[in-house]
């Protein structure tokens, strides 16, 4: 949603300076009113999360570094993240669950 920030924000180098430098999505509102831990110890929400997808320019041979940074978070922030990766120049938002996508961060 953006209003609460420009997505774009997400690939910029370095640490936000304020919390409207960073990029942030709407309260679920299928957030259940208690969160409770799974057996792993993560909140069990099944079906509620919030997600991005970006398009980068090129190919990469690897990537190297992957910083999360929720600095300006306060009680908003994720208690979890996954990070997936594909490459597929023909996709499009309607085929975004057809991709054949890669884990890189479980």
């Amino acid at each position: 949603n953006k209003h609460y920030g420009e997505p774009r924000n997400l690939l910029r180098p370095g640490r936000g300076e304020n919390m409207g430098s960073g990029w942030e999505t709407a309260r679920n509102p299928h957030r259940p009113p208690v969160l409770e831990q799974d057996a792993s110890g993560f909140v069990h929400m099944p079906g509620v999360c919030d997600w991005s997808v970006l398009r980068l320019g090129a190919v990469a041979q690897a990537i190297e570094e992957l910083h999360i940074d929720t600095n300006h978070f306060r009680g908003n922030y994720p208690e979890s993240v996954v990070v997936e990766a594909c490459n597929d120049p023909g996709l499009t938002a309607a085929n975004l669950t057809h991709a054949a996508w890669k884990e890189l961060l479980p």
